[in-house]
């Protein structure tokens, strides 16, 4: 009791002095003797003393004294106690007459619906009770029992010494407790204080104010409402907060508050602490001032709304953040510290994560570290500059935005474009460069094989060297002019506008020429060439073409030889006018020599005619020259030179056939070669049986390929491309979207910019690169090397992926991973003290239900006056213990008093009590 204050005891004894003055005023009658006491001093010696200095009574006869103005007819006298006397020997007597009673006119109190005795003390309302020295019992079912206690409000209790139950329902017992909240409010202990419905004090010096709040202990004071303060010198201001400990303390706002303290007030000048006024060291206590934050330990503060902080002198300030530990700081928002930027904290004891949102511990971080080294051998960070690239390996640049750049000093500048190899580069927009010191420097370009190249104002260029087995070395465009140009083959070169140079050392160096075939060489204009001076070739299974006026058609060895048939039976007619020129001399040297001279031109047109169509043309020509009498046999050599007449002349496309329906290239300078190739519109080339190529520049060789879009390419078999510069390499690949590339064996790019490379690589949205399938490995050579490590530089990355397989960057900070094993141990030693403490805690509430336990074995025996009792009992591993006396004071009351304790230190207590009975 030493921190309450005298002053407040001396207040609160004059105002529960006036309010018993009130009480007397209201009942309007004292009756001698019955003048009441208040905080355990008698408040007057006699009526007239107690009233001597207030104008407003009448006194009555009797000593009665009225504030009404009038006097009952017949006052109560007092009727002194009979001695003992001998019980006389029962005798039969007539029954005695009964006195009629005057009944007082008013009546204030009926005597025989309350109950009052002891000194000084009044009973006024139906069933109260008032029992002892200057008790007041006001209002029905009031109860006061003891010294100066007064109850007023209906079923109201005051039990022991000085309590005040003031209100319906209220309870206050033990010594100077008030209870004075609207409806059942309970204060018990000594100098507790419960102002609000349902509030509870319970101890000593304890204050509630908030509605159903509760303080338990001492110097604990609970306004909020639904509140609890429990412990020494604790607050709870906030609504639905809880502070327990020593100095623990929730704000005004920090609804669902949490606050548990740990030590005791080192200074020893801790204060009183009520709904009003909190003065507490904030070193020394726990407080919690967010909304629905907790506070647990010695000198912390939860001052974030949802933030927790645990341990000795933890500060959570951020929303939602913890901080657990000694002198740990949660500034974050959401985030969990356990120490502060000048003292970080370890955690320590931390189980292997499991799921995507664990915790990971050092020893999972060094074998991420390990496999981090390992990685090094084979994926040496790049450099990415653009937006949705991706760079692996030494040196490597991905510049270009959506590109790609996969091995040492790979370098992909243009946008959507694809570098893979050693050095190679792609530098035009969505250019592929495949293989070691491949160059792709024209827009949708591409140079596959090492060293292959192609020119960089070129568009639409496909360099691809094969060799037997692997891809061949050294392809070229080599004029950077050369547009629409293709080289495909070991040192194949394509120099001009459209040209095409197909097989090793094959060479097309004049705009529109084909070279097709190893060392064929195309030096002419829209020329096709399948050899060279010194090596020619047969084309072989090759459609018959249509002989009229407007064909353009190659024909066939069949098609020539119905010309050379017809060719001879030309000579044959030719030769019959020689016979009927030579009839003619005699009629005209002039016709005869005219004769001769036309049968002469008809031989020589009919031996061109062997060789060459063209010449049997000339001939019929030469034969028109003849004389009137050989007219008739020029006219039908011309006819007959008509009839097998094979064009050779150049056009705007090709079509070569084999077997199968015949080629179709229906666009300017496209080419269609093989059994129903399809090239449409300008410069589009199908090559092989089956393949379709639909799309300007769009190329598709194979067995069957599809090249669907501008500049779309499919090569191999069963190949799909279909978009503008989509890509489809090797066997069954499908590349779908503007710039999609798919190599290998059943690869798949959907989406604009997609690039699947290996077999069976998905790549399904748009600009996303993959990289093989669920059963691929991977191995970059030189990653490992020194060479690749010097050429780091600054922090590194760790290289991260998901569940579907997609690729990002993870920074690595050593240092951080380093200090997460010391934040890890400053944790499991706050937890640990946490849980010592929790222990304390339970083994001593263990000890106190023991203790209640064996207090509750009190008895008293019949036809005795003192009675001693001892009890023990056990709960959850304590023992309890008390011993109780009982002893009658008179007939009908009796006083008891008891000691308890338990096997928990520090918790022994003793009780007083006393007991009525009628």
């Amino acid at each position: 009791m030493g921190r309450l204050s005298n002053e407040f005891h001396k207040v609160n004894a004059a105002a529960r002095a006036e309010r018993r003055l009130r009480l007397v005023r209201r009942d309007r009658f004292i009756w001698p003797g019955s003048v009441l006491g208040a905080a355990g001093f008698l408040f007057a010696l006699s009526p007239s003393a107690a009233l001597a200095d207030d104008p407003g009574y009448t006194l009555c006869p009797g000593g009665l004294i009225s504030f009404t103005g009038f006097c009952p007819a017949d006052p109560p006298q007092p009727t002194p106690t009979p001695a003992p006397t001998p019980a006389p020997t029962p005798a039969p007597t007539p029954a005695p007459t009964p006195t009629p009673t005057p009944t007082p006119t008013p009546t204030p109190v009926d005597p025989e619906a309350s109950f009052a005795t002891g000194d000084l003390s009044v009973a006024m309302g139906e069933g109260a009770v008032a029992v002892g020295v200057s008790n007041t019992a006001s209002g029905q079912r009031a109860i006061a029992v003891g010294t100066a206690n007064l109850a007023d409000g209906s079923n109201g209790v005051a039990i022991g010494a000085a309590n005040e139950a003031l209100g319906q329902t209220n309870v206050a017992m033990g010594m100077q407790n008030v209870a004075d909240g609207a409806a059942v409010s309970v204060a018990a202990g000594i100098g507790n204080h419960s102002s609000a419905t349902g509030s509870t004090a319970l101890g000593i010096a304890n204050t509630t104010s908030g509605i159903a709040s509760s303080a338990f202990g001492y110097g604990n004071g609970a306004s909020g409402t639904f509140s609890h303060a429990i412990g020494t010198y604790s607050t709870a201001l906030g609504d639905y907060s809880t502070a327990l400990g020593l100095n623990a303390a929730t704000g005004v706002s920090a609804a669902g508050g949490l606050a548990l303290a740990g030590w005791y007030d080192r200074n020893g000048d801790g204060n009183f602490l009520s709904p009003d006024y909190l003065n507490v060291d904030t070193d020394e206590t726990a407080a919690a001032m967010g909304i629905s934050a907790v506070a647990v330990g010695s000198g912390v503060r939860a001052s974030g709304d949802y933030s927790s902080a645990f341990g000795v002198n933890a500060i959570a300030i951020a929303t939602g953040s913890t901080a657990i530990g000694f002198g740990a700081v949660g500034d974050v928002a959401g985030a969990l510290s356990v120490g502060s930027i000048d003292a970080p904290g370890r955690i320590v004891h931390v189980a292997a994560g499991q799921s995507g949102t664990d915790a990971v511990n050092l020893g999972q971080l060094d074998a991420v570290s390990q496999r981090v080294s390992q990685l090094e051998t084979s994926i040496p960070s790049g450099v990415v500059a653009g937006l949705g690239t991706l760079a692996l390996g030494n040196g490597s640049n991905a510049s270009g935005d959506t590109s790609l750049a996969m091995g040492g000093n790979a370098s992909s500048q243009g946008t959507q474009a694809v570098a893979i190899g050693a050095s190679s580069a792609a530098s035009g927009e969505q250019a592929l460069a495949l293989g070691g010191k491949a160059d792709a420097a024209g827009k949708t370009s591409i140079a596959i094989g090492s060293g292959a190249r192609t020119g960089g104002r070129s568009f639409d260029i496909l360099s691809i060297p094969t060799g037997p087995i692997l891809f061949a070395a050294a392809a070229a465009v080599e004029d950077e002019s050369a547009n629409d140009a293709i080289a495909i083959g070991t040192d194949a070169s394509a120099s001009a506008d459209d040209a095409i140079a197909i097989g090793k050392g094959a060479s097309a160096s004049a705009a529109g020429a084909i070279a097709f075939g190893a060392g064929s060489l195309a030096d002419t204009a829209n020329t096709l060439s399948v050899g060279n001076a010194s090596q020619t070739r047969v084309i072989t299974r090759v459609g018959a073409g249509a002989i009229d006026e407007n064909s353009s058609d190659a024909v066939t060895g069949a098609q020539l030889y119905d010309t050379n048939q017809a060719v001879a039976g030309l000579e044959g007619r030719v030769a019959t006018l020689e016979d009927q020129a030579g009839a003619a001399v005699q009629s005209s040297a002039a016709a005869t020599s005219a004769a001769r001279d036309a049968a002469q031109s008809a031989n020589l047109a009919a031996a061109g005619a062997t060789t060459a169509a063209a010449d049997a043309v000339n001939a019929a020509a030469g034969a028109r020259t003849a004389t009137v009498e050989a007219t008739a046999a020029a006219e039908d050599a011309r006819s007959a030179a008509q009839e097998a007449r094979v064009s050779l002349a150049r056009t705007e496309h090709i079509a070569i056939s084999g077997e199968g329906d015949a080629p179709v290239a229906s666009g300017p300078n496209a080419v269609a070669i093989g059994g129903g190739a399809q090239a449409t519109d300008g410069n589009a080339v199908s090559i092989g049986f089956g393949n379709i190529a639909s799309g300007n520049g769009a190329v598709a060789i194979g067995d069957p390929n599809v090249a669907t879009g501008t500049g779309a390419v499919a090569i191999g078999e069963d190949n799909v491309a279909t978009g503008i510069g989509a890509i489809a390499l090797g066997n069954a690949n499908q590349a779908y979207g503007a710039g999609a590339v798919a190599l290998g064996n059943g690869a798949s790019a959907t989406g604009d910019g997609a690039v699947a490379i290996g077999p069976d690589a998905v790549a399904g949205r748009a600009n996303q690169v993959a990289l093989g399938s669920a059963r691929s490995t991977y191995k970059l050579a030189g990653i490992a090397s020194d060479a690749s490590r010097a050429a780091q530089q600054g922090a590194v990355s760790l290289v991260t992926s998901d569940i579907a397989g997609n690729l990002a960057t993870l920074d690595l900070d050593v240092n951080a991973l380093q200090n997460l094993g010391n934040r890890l141990d400053a944790i499991e030693s706050g937890v640990n003290a946490i849980g010592s403490a929790l222990n304390r805690a339970t083994r001593r509430a263990d000890g106190g239900i023991a203790t209640a336990m064996a207090l509750g074995g009190t008895v008293m025996p019949a036809d005795v006056d003192f009675a001693l009792s001892f009890n023990l009992a056990t709960f959850r591993g304590q023992q309890g213990f008390s011993g109780s006396l009982v002893a009658r004071i008179s007939e009908r009351v009796w006083v008891s008093s008891g000691i308890a304790g338990s096997t928990v230190g520090g918790s022994t207590g003793a009780r007083a009590g006393i007991t009525f009975g009628w």
